[in-house]
């Protein structure tokens, strides 16, 4: 790969290249940049295409592009962004920061460690309600100094239409039978008639000047936590009319990239605290129908990857996946009408905690887990190991009934905020799936039961493999069997859907059709 590079680009690769001399130099390509990691320093460079959406195959055309991603960034990221530094050719040498017999430009930024950005800490369970509201804070106080849309066509209804229109075309070439042809189609006419329903109320805000130029492209992988607060990077440069919308449609970018990580829960902290931070009430009318558009993009994103000849096979199911994940949102974004309480019913190693959380990355839910509030609960952390005989120890009836009584406590403040909430526990009596019941319909909420008919067999070959491996639950072979003698079989429980292959995609597809219908 480095003999590929430009002679100017490669010179990049040598520690001895930059003024502060780095330990090493880490390479990393994209289709339109070169990247260089020189221990705290990054350095960008664009690469001489043109993709008919880029042009940079000038010296002319790359300088300016590295100087507009440089300003363009250094409005929310100034301790990140640097400037633009020249690359010149002196006595047969490249030399960086020199103006004379320039051959190249690059943007000199602050490296930002990976484990301090947002995608990073949520997986790695780091990431608090506290963090998320700091965030919304230093969003919405970047858009209120934001300028408004140099040209009144971003943003408008007539654009926004046509862009959400023109993503199910490529998506249905793409995916090439991956979704059906009846959700999508389904999903095409309720997306397009949110934004038709919302005509006036995008009129009033474009005339109003909640146009205005953004970042847009506000996901987690574009965010970190610093000693300076949290800051976000890497804006759209390319396109102007992707970076002037709404700052309600912002805010949905990033609370919908939120919900197909699994948090729901942070998604809805998010934009509550953003928009008291700001005080624009009427966005919250738009997040739904932003959220969707915004799925659908990703979605028509991911569905490109599919038709590149130069990717393996293992990032093409990766991108089946993505592809998947992102269409399912928007279906639930279309079709979750009401407010819904799911629960598992199951025992230890059926499933219940893998599938509910592959329904949280492609469905808008809360997710509570009995043996993280359990240990929570007790003042332990949920990674701690508290193996015990059954009914024993940290597992008592009494601490199980405190557990439950705390998933209906918690449950509760968010149904009745209207958003939907999954409880991953085994609920194995009738008492606690009637106590699960009566809350729903306290809060008037529609209630659903996922029971899982799994053989014992299966049940004991997951319990299995948690004897090596980290697992938040305790349970065990000798728990299972314990537990199935006093496990209270479903009757008269309202429709339930009952599944037995938890990682086929049809069976994931079923039970999301069960829980928005």
């Amino acid at each position: 790969m480095e003999n590929k590079l430009p002679p100017a680009v490669a010179a990049f690769l040598a520690p001895s290249f930059y003024a502060h001399k780095p330990q090493q130099v880490q390479f990393i390509q994209t289709h339109i940049s070169y990247i260089f990691i020189a221990d705290e320093l990054v350095y960008k460079v664009k690469k001489a295409v043109n993709y008919g959406w880029v042009d940079y195959q000038s010296l002319k055309k790359r300088k300016l592009a590295c100087q507009l991603e440089n300003d363009l960034n250094a409005r929310f990221s100034p301790e990140v962004y640097l400037g633009v530094v020249p690359v010149s050719l002196e006595n047969g040498q490249y030399v960086l920061g020199s103006h004379q017999n320039i051959t190249e430009y690059a943007v000199k930024m602050t490296h930002l460690p990976q484990e301090n950005m947002l995608d990073y800490m949520l997986q790695n369970g780091q990431i608090s309600i506290q963090n998320i509201q700091e965030l919304a804070s230093y969003i919405a106080s970047l858009h209120k100094k934001a300028l408004p849309a140099a040209d009144k066509v971003y943003g408008s209804y007539q654009q926004i239409f046509q862009n959400a229109a023109e993503n199910f075309p490529d998506i249905l070439k793409n995916t090439c039978g991956l979704l059906s042809r009846k959700d999508l189609a389904k999903v095409q006419t309720i997306s397009l008639a949110m934004i038709r329903a919302n005509k006036v109320l995008l009129d009033k805000r474009h005339q109003n000047e909640h146009i205005k130029d953004l970042h847009g492209d506000l996901h987690t992988a574009h965010i970190c936590f610093t000693s300076y607060g949290p800051r976000i990077y890497d804006c759209i440069d390319f396109n102007t009319a992707f970076r002037c919308i709404d700052n309600a449609a912002e805010v949905a970018f990033l609370a919908m990239d939120l919900d197909s990580k699994g948090r729901a829960d942070l998604s809805a902290a998010f934009v509550q605290a953003y928009i008291e931070a700001c005080g624009d009430y009427q966005a919250q009318e738009l997040i739904t129908m932003y959220k969707t558009y915004y799925a659908l993009v990703r979605c028509k994103v991911a569905s490109f990857e599919l038709k590149d000849p130069d990717i393996n096979y293992r990032q093409k199911r990766a991108a089946r996946a993505k592809v998947r994940n992102y269409f399912n949102l928007a279906y639930t974004y279309c079709l979750l009408l009401k407010t819904v309480l799911a629960i598992t019913v199951g025992l230890s190693g059926c499933g219940k905690s893998t599938l509910a959380q592959m329904l949280c990355h492609q469905m808008p839910l809360v997710y509570l887990n009995s043996d993280i509030i359990r240990k929570e609960m007790l003042g332990l952390n949920s990674q701690d190991t508290c193996r015990t005989k059954f009914n024993s120890g940290i597992y008592t009836l009494e601490n199980t009934q405190k557990t439950y009584c705390r998933l209906y406590k918690i449950a509760q403040a968010y149904l009745q905020t209207g958003q939907s909430v999954i409880i991953d526990a085994s609920f194995g009596k009738h008492q606690q799936r009637n106590s699960a019941k009566q809350l729903a319909e306290r809060n008037g909420v529609d209630f659903k039961i996922i029971e899982f008919d799994v053989p014992d067999a299966t049940c004991l070959l997951n319990l299995s493999r948690r004897k090596d491996g980290k697992s938040i639950s305790d349970a065990r072979a000798d728990t299972f069997f314990e537990q199935k003698k006093s496990f209270e079989t479903l009757k008269d429980a309202p429709k339930h859907a009952i599944i037995s292959k938890i990682r086929s995609y049809r069976t994931i597809k079923e039970i999301i059709d069960y829980l928005v219908s």
